[in-house]
């Protein structure tokens, strides 16, 4: 009788893990073990968002704070699954978050900053497809953008809810260190420089709508040009779940460096937006 009970119990924990497997809880416990608080930075509806270039020199005053830091920072646009809308994320290390809230509220007073949820954002059986961006060997100057191309949120607003399904969803992620001072000085670019990874993912129900997500938005970065050539190539993932695990840890990857100045990053990506 008694070992028929610890049978039943063993049937009953393990049915348990794997309930918590498909829902995502396993999953969001074990992003909760990491070393990054997220931080959602949102601004009112209201705000007078035309202004980019005021927009660009903020975002450079908040790089410049993270001139001293030893670990990554995470710069997201993020479209979750079974949610409106496109969120902007900066994930932290936790040592570093008071830091950086202060600064977000100094520099950006009117945005809302608040801590988020840091769960995984893929759910069980999504398929996934991922794609990292270098700089194109034949570029030699800085990167530079149309006005029209500038605001990052806005257009990928255009390119996710175009055709898109609640159960789909997609991210654009630049991880973001400061390039080692011996190292930055063999590089040919304004100051600061950052060691970035530059992450493109796409998640769906099915193949054909996570296919057509990532299209799009390799369209999208397939216009950013400079010396008359596209500044970025596009490197498509063979592992896409590989690329989605360094997503969600941050994880610096060496084979994916590309190094930005300040202000490349904060043309490319800035607030508001």
């Amino acid at each position: 009788v008694l070992t028929l009970g610890y049978i039943v119990l063993g049937l009953i924990f393990f049915g348990a893990i794997i309930y918590l497997w498909r829902s995502g809880y396993v999953g969001h416990w074990l992003i909760h073990l990491s070393r990054f608080i997220v931080l959602n930075v949102e601004f009112p509806k209201v705000y007078d968002r035309s202004d980019t270039g005021r927009n660009i020199r903020k975002m450079m005053s908040l790089l410049n704070s993270f001139s001293g830091f030893k670990m990554p920072i995470a710069l997201e646009v993020v479209m979750p699954h079974f949610q409106s809308g496109i969120h902007f994320h900066i994930a932290v290390p936790h040592s570093s978050f008071r830091f950086i809230k202060a600064r977000l509220d100094k520099i950006w007073p009117e945005a809302s900053v608040r801590r988020e949820d840091n769960a995984s954002l893929f759910y069980a059986n999504a398929v996934i497809k991922a794609a990292y961006l270098t700089r194109a060997s034949e570029v030699s100057s800085t990167l530079d953008i149309e006005p029209a191309e500038k605001d990052v949120l806005k257009n990928f607003s255009k390119i996710f809810f175009s055709k898109r399904s609640m159960d789909s969803g997609a991210v654009f992620q630049i991880l973001i260190k400061p390039t080692r001072e011996k190292l930055a000085k063999k590089i040919k670019l304004e100051k600061p420089i950052f060691t970035t990874n530059i992450r493109l993912l796409a998640f769906a129900a099915n193949e054909l709508e996570t296919d057509e997500l990532m299209t799009n938005m390799l369209k999208y970065f397939k216009k950013f040009r400079s010396d008359n050539a596209n500044f970025f190539s596009i490197i498509k993932a063979r592992n896409s779940q590989k690329l989605a695990h360094q997503f969600s840890y941050r994880e610096l990857d060496s084979n994916q460096t590309v190094f930005l100045s300040g202000k490349e990053i904060s043309t490319l990506i800035h607030l508001p937006s």
